[in-house]
């Protein structure tokens, strides 16, 4: 299975990879901009979520800043938390990221139905397996 798993992964992160080029981004700050809620997402899930430290973090965030693509908000209720929110140049590059990806797959994939289904189960498969450590 693992395999597939790296075969699956290095064809999605070449083509990810183009797309956050044209919009002079790298990968990871592409998935950056991707997993940030519309309501915003606390730094220490988005660290958690892409598997960065927080330094890495910090200074991807700190990049997209740069760009204006995102900004920091300490929490009213507790200044330890800081959330990063899209700005509205943000939001659109995340709209034109999905669109991009979505239309490359889209003649690619013939059995949309299936693919969910096999995706769905292989994510639960290593949500379950990262759960063990």
């Amino acid at each position: 299975m693992y395999e597939e798993l790296i075969e699956l992964t290095s064809n999605f992160l070449v083509i990810f990879r183009n797309i956050a080029k044209k919009h002079l981004i790298t990968p990871s700050q592409g998935f950056i901009i991707l997993s940030i809620d519309i309501q915003g997402s606390p730094m220490t899930v988005l660290s958690k979520k892409m598997g960065l430290d927080a330094s890495t973090m910090t200074r991807n965030i700190e990049k997209l800043e740069k760009k204006q693509l995102v900004f920091r908000q300490r929490m009213s209720s507790d200044a330890r938390v800081v959330n990063v929110y899209l700005t509205a140049s943000g939001k659109r590059l995340s709209g034109f990221l999905k669109l991009e990806l979505g239309q490359h797959f889209k003649d690619k994939i013939s059995d949309k139905t299936e693919i969910a289904d096999k995706l769905h189960g292989l994510i639960w498969d290593l949500e379950k397996i990262n759960n063990i450590k």
